[in-house]
């Protein structure tokens, strides 16, 4: 049994775990982590998880006293006899908890360990939990010697699990800061989301999450298309996945950066993926030769212009329709040449008007007349998908849409 730590937007993170294990293997505690029914997980394929962890064992209590009591008993058993020293770090979720309570029972830790001959480090901490960048750079999780205690509320018990990574800081931050082409004209879309949309789109049928699992042959490719491909972030996390990668854009320049991105992607990181086509063409009516062999697309379409401030709303209106129309064209244009069932990730924007409320574009409610069905999930809502930042004007509404049989080809 396995734990992920769900991050700023819970509901992203449940549905790409869902996409890739199943709803029926997912068990969601409040807004903060899921149960999965597996016996492999990978942080570093998730786009939307903080953490990953092993359960361990379960408390039948919420209240710190008797969790830190548990906790310290377990770990004074398992670490009495260990050789070399131990850097120890202890994160609290969904429990009421203060930061000095948990530094405490790191104390009582430590000194017990100490009569046992065991050199230990607590990892101070402010807050109930320790931050993804204090787990990465202190590496816990990755050795028997770097240890992060993952104490989870589940209903009445607490679940103790032992963590087995953090988000790769330092990695999604070369990813993204390192490549030799950038532009933030056209928007930048970050490594993570790219990352999560491809969980979202291929799901299970993905070479990087087979291969986890001992089940994928990377000499046989899978097929992916990002049509609206700029400056190549898709394309890169889709080679780091083991997919063949295939780009296209409207603009010629955007098609020499994706280029060269990917290029110095497979130069720095050596994936198992490999570059397929990347051209120049128009999304709104381009015939592409490989689209009946694509095992998922997946794109950040036009987002249209940027708001510093939410917009009057003739202006939003005016915005609306231009982006409504490119991509309920590209929409239709892609559902004559893919296969029926196939399941795809886009996104698409959404507006954040004066009252405070997502203003979304008028396809999202015809998508039946488009070719395609949404593609529904266990444990969210679709309508719950937006990724934004509270200072953004236009978010990011992620479809998860699945090719329909009624499609006039």
């Amino acid at each position: 049994m396995k734990i992920a730590i769900l991050g700023r937007q819970p509901s992203i993170g449940i549905a790409e775990l869902e996409s890739v294990f199943g709803g029926e293997k997912i068990r969601v505690l409040g807004d903060y982590a899921c149960i999965i029914e597996t016996e492999k997980i990978n942080v570093s394929h998730f786009g939307s998880i903080l953490k990953t962890g092993r359960v361990v064992f379960e408390v039948n209590s919420t209240d710190w006293h008797d969790v830190s009591k548990k906790i310290t008993q377990i770990f004074e058993r398992d670490f009495a006899d260990f050789s070399g020293k131990i850097t120890l770090g202890i994160s609290s979720y969904g429990l009421k908890i203060r930061a000095n309570e948990i530094s405490k029972t790191g104390t009582i830790i430590k000194h017990k360990l100490k009569n046992h001959g065991v050199s230990i480090r607590i990892i101070p901490s402010k807050t109930a939990a320790l931050s993804t960048a204090i787990s990465h750079n202190n590496k816990l999780g990755l050795s028997e010697k770097k240890i992060e205690i993952l104490a989870v509320r589940g209903g009445k018990k607490t679940i103790i699990a032992l963590s087995e990574g953090a988000q790769n800081i330092t990695s999604y931050a070369k990813r993204d800061q390192n490549r030799p082409k950038r532009d933030a004209f056209v928007g930048m879309l970050p490594p993570k989301l790219a990352q999560t949309m491809l969980n979202l789109g291929a799901g299970k049928n993905q070479p990087q999450i087979q291969a986890l699992f001992g089940g994928k042959n990377f000499e046989i490719p899978e097929i992916i298309l990002d049509p609206f491909c700029g400056t190549g972030t898709v394309l890169q996390e889709a080679l780091l996945k083991g997919f063949e990668v295939n780009g296209t854009d409207l603009s010629e320049k955007m098609i020499e950066f994706s280029k060269e991105n990917s290029e110095w992607f497979l130069r720095q990181f050596k994936p198992h993926g490999k570059i397929g086509k990347i051209y120049q063409a128009d999304a709104t009516d381009e015939k592409w030769s490989f689209a009946k062999n694509l095992s998922t697309v997946v794109c950040e379409t036009y987002l249209g212009q940027p708001f510093s401030a939410p917009p009057l709303p003739k202006k939003l209106e005016e915005v609306r329709e231009i982006c409504n129309r490119i991509i309920s064209n590209f929409l239709k244009n892609l559902a004559t040449q893919i296969p029926d069932g196939t399941q795809i990730c886009i996104a698409v924007p959404a507006w954040k008007t004066q009252n405070g409320d997502f203003s979304h574009l008028p396809l999202v409610d015809f998508l039946n007349e488009l070719g395609y069905n949404r593609r529904e999930f266990m444990r969210v809502k679709p309508q719950d998908l937006i990724y934004y930042r509270e200072d953004q004007v236009v978010a990011r509404e992620l479809l998860v849409l699945i090719r329909s049989k009624n499609v006039t080809r």
